[in-house]
C-alpha cells in the first residue's frame, strides 16, 4: 500500500512539474534543480523512487509543502492546475 502510494505521490509530482515549472523545457530545469539528468529525474519520478531530499527540492522548485503534497497528491496536483 505505501509503495502505491509513493508511486502516487511522485506520479502527481511529474505532471506538475511538466507544466508548472517556468521555462523552455521544465524537467529540464527541475533535473538541474537536484543535480541529476532528465532521464534520470523521469526514471526516478515514474517509478517512485524519489530521495526525501529530492522531493523536497522540487516541491520548493513549485512553491508546494512536501507534506502537503505527500498526505495528499491528488488535491496538490489540482492545486496547481
Amino acid at each position: 500500500m505505501r509503495e502505491n502510494h509513493t508511486v502516487q505521490v511522485t506520479s502527481a509530482l511529474y505532471e506538475m512539474l511538466k507544466t508548472e515549472v517556468p521555462g523552455k523545457s521544465p524537467m529540464t530545469v527541475a533535473s538541474m534543480q537536484i543535480g541529476t539528468s532528465y532521464q534520470t529525474l523521469r526514471r526516478k519520478l515514474i517509478s517512485g523512487k524519489l530521495s526525501l531530499n529530492d522531493f523536497e527540492s522540487l516541491c520548493e522548485l513549485l512553491n508546494l509543502d512536501p507534506g502537503f503534497v505527500y498526505a495528499h497528491p491528488d488535491q496538490a496536483r489540482s492545486q496547481k492546475k
